[in-house]
């Protein structure tokens, strides 16, 4: 740990010699020749040090590595506007979904640290793993550095609540390692006097069996009204927002944008270089996309950089991680904690929890609904527990209630504007509808609904990982090489790759570079024929990285090539015959879809299904 600054040091120190005058007059004749003899500055060495001790480090979801926050803290932003107070339609989220911005950033986005130095009293709402207490703890450090006037107290809530102190006694017990006599009147002084910012974390951890919770809120009111001249911070998570405190400004904290993910990625590989300019490489590819959407808060984020560690690599079989992700949040995340949530949720087995998720994704999923209003969510819910055996319902069935735990203890599925619900990420509620289709639907009614959404961009990544999850995706793939068949049947479309091929069967080269990402005068190629182009760069790259040989690679180079020579070929070629320009797209779209799914799916002949791929259209 890096030694505390001897400015910082005089500073702690000036503080504590100024309320330890203030306290001799009211302290016991034994206590004030006591106070006396302290030694002001080892004192303080001693607060900072323990301070330290106990809030520089954390560790993820039992990962024996302990990590240093200095090393990866990020800093934070907040919403000056919540979203459970926004009042949207779902109509206008599902305009920002469609504009790619970031979900739920409605509102201006403001440094949290500048805030709590702007205001008295914060109350701050964030997601699992958002970066609350990692917030709270580098506002410790920086207290104890000097970068802030404050003297800093920690307060964790459950362990608070979990004993039988008051507040005002717990934080005197957290002063005792000062070793000076009643402690208690120098902590009054140093609160009234407002020379102190207390971090109260976590009021959602608090239980809220019986009286607890009620009991805890009351107490932090009736601190607040107390002190009013010192800071006071609270963090809670983002369902807990209808607990009221007044006097407090509140904000939600924002997700991770994109330079706030390269800057924690950039601090993670501080000392390997290599490994960081490796990984943001990958990053910044178009088909990390799916990645950068997910890994938007600080935990999923640190996730990520933790399984790339062990192969300096994404996987393509992004499964994987979408599955140990909804494990971290939906199982570890509290009990790495230690912290006993709702017991009308805590009754259901992680596995209802999760195929009660699956259920809410797949029936959403099938209807357009990426966001969901809060009674057609409840209804899902309750729809679900009402077929559950009694044994798995611990008490009456109440989807409200259910819903407010599911968002309290993962956050898995959020509020994102009042009544307005969606999954915390686009790639988490797909990854679920995939589950469901996987694990509940027969092989049949897999192909059914596969094949019926193959030609819709909203199933593409659902049908992706259906193909990763199956154990064996022959069937599958057959339709799908069915409809490729059925697809090239017209006449239009074989005669389109004998019209391209005569034109220049011998500029193969020229899609080499295209594919390589070499920039293009995309002004010389109507949209039909970029499609085109594209999904011949696309597959030849698939097929390549399949280590397929290049014969079987020709064809859609020569084609890529052609347009490039001609890029009017599709249109003088279909001219008006509408039906034969979409059995054309369709073909070269789902030759894509399938390219990609021939490099997910468990398969004992993929090289016979990747080598016919083109069958269909060869002259």
């Amino acid at each position: 740990m890096e030694p505390i600054s001897a400015v910082s040091g005089a500073i702690l120190t000036w503080v504590w010699e100024k309320y330890g005058a203030r306290v001799l007059a009211g302290a016991s004749d034994v206590a004030k020749e006591e106070w006396t003899r302290i030694n002001w500055a080892a004192s303080a060495e001693r607060y900072k040090k323990r301070m330290f001790a106990d809030h520089s480090t954390t560790k993820l979801l039992g990962n024996p590595k302990e990590i240093r926050l200095d090393q990866i803290y990020t800093d934070v932003y907040v919403l000056d506007q919540v979203s459970a107070f926004r009042r949207l339609e779902v109509e206008q989220l599902e305009k920002e979904q469609r504009k790619r911005v970031e979900r739920g950033a409605i509102g201006r986005r403001v440094s949290l640290l500048s805030t709590i130095q702007a205001a008295s009293r914060v109350y701050v709402i964030g997601k699992p793993g958002a970066g609350k207490s990692t917030f709270l703890k580098t506002v410790v450090r920086l207290s104890c550095e000097g970068a802030i006037a404050e003297t800093a107290i920690f307060v964790p809530l459950k362990r608070w609540s979990d004993g039988e102190k008051s507040l005002e006694q717990f934080i005197v017990d957290e002063f005792s390692i000062c070793n000076f006599p009643e402690a208690q009147l120098f902590v009054r002084e140093l609160l009234l006097d407002g020379g102190a910012i207390v971090l109260f974390d976590g009021l959602d951890e608090v239980s809220n069996v019986g009286t607890k919770r009620r009991d805890a809120i009351n107490s932090l009111t009736q601190f607040s009204r107390k002190y009013p001249l010192s800071k006071i911070v609270l963090t809670c998570r983002t369902a807990a927002t209808e607990y009221s405190f007044d006097k407090f400004t509140y904000v939600e904290i924002a997700d991770f944008d994109p330079d706030q993910q390269v800057a924690f990625i950039s601090r993670w590989y501080s000392d390997r270089p290599e490994s960081r300019d490796r990984l943001l490489s990958e990053w910044h590819r178009e088909e990390s996309d799916d990645l950068v959407d997910l890994a938007r808060t600080p935990l999923l984020l640190a996730l990520l950089c933790l399984a790339y560690d062990e192969t300096l690599i994404f996987p393509r079989r992004r499964v994987e991680l979408y599955e140990e992700s909804v494990n971290a949040l939906l199982r570890k995340w509290d009990s790495s904690r230690e912290i006993s949530r709702d017991e009308i949720y805590r009754g259901l087995s992680h596995n209802r929890k999760e195929q009660m998720l699956r259920r809410i994704a797949f029936a959403s999923f099938t209807k357009g609904e990426l966001f969901i209003k809060q009674n057609r969510l409840t209804q899902l819910i309750t729809a679900y527990l009402e077929e559950l055996p009694p044994e798995d319902v611990s008490q009456g069935i109440d989807g409200d209630i259910v819903l407010r735990a599911m968002e309290a203890q993962h956050g898995l599925v959020i509020e994102r504007a009042h009544g307005i619900y969606s999954f915390s990420h686009l790639t988490i509620h797909e990854y679920f509808v995939a589950k469901k289709v996987v694990e509940s639907t027969k092989s049949d009614e897999i192909v059914s609904l596969m094949t019926t959404h193959a030609a819709d961009d909203q199933w593409r990544e659902v049908i992706l990982m259906v193909a990763s999850l199956l154990d064996d995706g022959r069937f599958l793939i057959d339709a799908f090489m069915d409809i490729l068949r059925t697809g090239a049947s017209n006449p239009k479309v074989r005669s389109f790759a004998s019209a391209a091929l005569s034109i220049r069967r011998g500029a193969a080269p020229r899609i080499g570079r295209y594919g390589s990402g070499h920039p293009i005068n995309a002004t010389r190629f109507d949209a039909n024929a970029m499609l085109v182009l594209d999904c011949c760069a696309a597959v030849a790259g698939n097929l390549t990285m399949l280590g397929v040989e290049e014969r079987y690679r020709t064809l859609p180079r020569l084609i890529a090539s052609a347009l490039h020579e001609s890029p009017d070929l599709i249109h003088t070629h279909f001219q008006l015959d509408v039906e034969a320009l979409r059995s054309l797209k369709e073909y070269f779209r789902l030759v894509v879809l399938v390219s990609e799914c021939l490099g997910l799916t468990a398969l004992p002949d993929r090289k016979s299904y990747l080598h016919s791929l083109f069958e269909p259209l060869e002259p």
